[in-house]
Order: C-alpha cells, then sequence, then structure tokens
C-alpha cells in the first residue's frame, strides 16, 4: 500500500468508526460510558486548571519582575497568550491520561467488540487459569504503560510553557493519543510492548493519519478526548487490513 492509501486509513478512522456504529449499531452500548467519562473528564480538567490560571501568571511573571514595575502590565498580557497556548496542550494531555484511567475498561471492551465484528481473531488464555494469567499481563502491561506516559506528561508541560516548541509538544500529545486509539486493540490481541511499539513503527503513515485528524477536532476544546471512543471503533480497520495483509500472525502468534 502507498503512504497516501495508509495515511487516509488512519485519517479516515473517525468517519470509519462512525460508519461502524451505522453497520453495527450493537457497538453504542459499548460506547456510552467512555464517552461520558470524557466528557466528565474534560469539563472538571479544563475549569480546575482555567480557575488558577491568572494566579499562575502573576507568579511567573513576578519571578521575573516586580508587581509594582511599569512593564509587569507589559508582560502580563503576553504571558496569557503562552499560558493559554499551554493550558491548551496540558488539558489535552491531562484529560487524556485521567480518561484513559478511568475510561479504560470500557475502550478495552469497545476494542474487543470491534474486532470480533470485523472479524480478527484474539488469543485468549484456554481455561480459568489461563485467561487469569492473560489478565494479569494486561493489567501490568497497562500499569508500565502508565509510567511511561505518565514521564512524557511531565516532559510536555515543561515543554509547554516555551514558545514555538509548544507546538511540537502538541504533536507529541497527539501521536501519543493516536498510538493509544490502537493500543486497546494491541492489549485486546495480546501483544507485549515490544510488539506493540514494532507495530506502531511499522504503521507510521496510519498513526499520523489519526494525529492529524485529532489535530483537526482541537477547534473545539474537548472534542477530541469525547471523539476518542469512536476513533477506537475506527482503528479496528487498520488491523483488519494488517490481518488480510497478514501482518498479524508475525505479532500475535
Amino acid at each position: 500500500m502507498s503512504f497516501a492509501h495508509r495515511f487516509r486509513l488512519g485519517f479516515d478512522s473517525l468517519q470509519r468508526g462512525l460508519g461502524s456504529l451505522k453497520q453495527h449499531p450493537e457497538l453504542k452500548k459499548y460506547l456510552i460510558l467512555p464517552i461520558v467519562i470524557d466528557i466528565l473528564v474534560v469539563l472538571a480538567v479544563f475549569f480546575g486548571l482555567f480557575s488558577q490560571l491568572a494566579g499562575w501568571i502573576n507568579w511567573a511573571v513576578g519571578l521575573l519582575i516586580s508587581p509594582e514595575s511599569a512593564l509587569f502590565g507589559w508582560l502580563y498580557y503576553p504571558m496569557w497568550v503562552i499560558a493559554g497556548i499551554a493550558l491548551v496542550v496540558i488539558c489535552l494531555y491531562m484529560g487524556f491520561v485521567l480518561a484513559t484511567i478511568f475510561a479504560a475498561p470500557f475502550n478495552s471492551l469497545l476494542a474487543e467488540k470491534t474486532l470480533d465484528l470485523k472479524g480478527v481473531d484474539r488469543p485468549l488464555g484456554s481455561g480459568l487459569a489461563g485467561m487469569v494469567m492473560y489478565t494479569l499481563r494486561m493489567l501490568w502491561l497497562g500499569l508500565v504503560k502508565g509510567i511511561i506516559f505518565g514521564l512524557v506528561a511531565i516532559i510536555l508541560a515543561i515543554l509547554s510553557l516555551i514558545p514555538v516548541v509548544n507546538i511540537l509538544a502538541t504533536i507529541g500529545v497527539l501521536l501519543i493519543m493516536s498510538f493509544d486509539t490502537l493500543d486497546y486493540s494491541f492489549e485486546a490481541l495480546g501483544m507485549n510492548l515490544r510488539q506493540r511499539f514494532l507495530f506502531a513503527e511499522k504503521h507510521v503513515p496510519e498513526l499520523l493519519g489519526i494525529a492529524t485528524i485529532l489535530g483537526l477536532t482541537l477547534v473545539l476544546p474537548g472534542l477530541t478526548l469525547i471523539l476518542l471512543p469512536i476513533m477506537i471503533i475506527g482503528a479496528g480497520d487498520i488491523f483488519s487490513e494488517a490481518k488480510s495483509q497478514g501482518e498479524l500472525d508475525v505479532y500475535t502468534r
């Protein structure tokens, strides 16, 4: 497949997700809770951070110059612009991390049902002991992923405060979110971390496509997180395509 075709496969994940909901209406019952959780998280993070913004700006400008100085007023409003951009990045990532924590079980179930409907075989442990070991293994991988994402969050939060560099930080957040739309399917397929990153490395065009459509949703604050569950459904097409090419056998056998 060409780069353009693969990019389009990722870019169309939202449209494909909506199409899958129309084709398989039974998925809707698995979609309600993740979206409700994401909406609550978006509201809590946005209003929680915004209410503190003025105080943070006064503190930051006060570190550079005395509040009594005439320059304080000149620096105050440019800092609002910088802080506003940083707030978008921080809200996006904090909301994403919190939504991942609270909505993860429902997103995982959504990904499993999507893969089943698209005919992608999922390996499960045999017997009760096998299923328990499989579940514990996936929980451990989820914890490791959470630690990695947490460390990245600290770096991105710092970068988001630097003009121009904060644009790169935003792109970084979008790429991480793109990976996460696939990660629930990785989990359902029983992939370890190395297999997940190898799959992502071989599907960079699709990830860029997902990141692009996520970026376009930034025009309406909070919309990105709310649409994530639908894009998890749409991402199932990437795995369906990989299955038709025989790629999944390399990662799941």
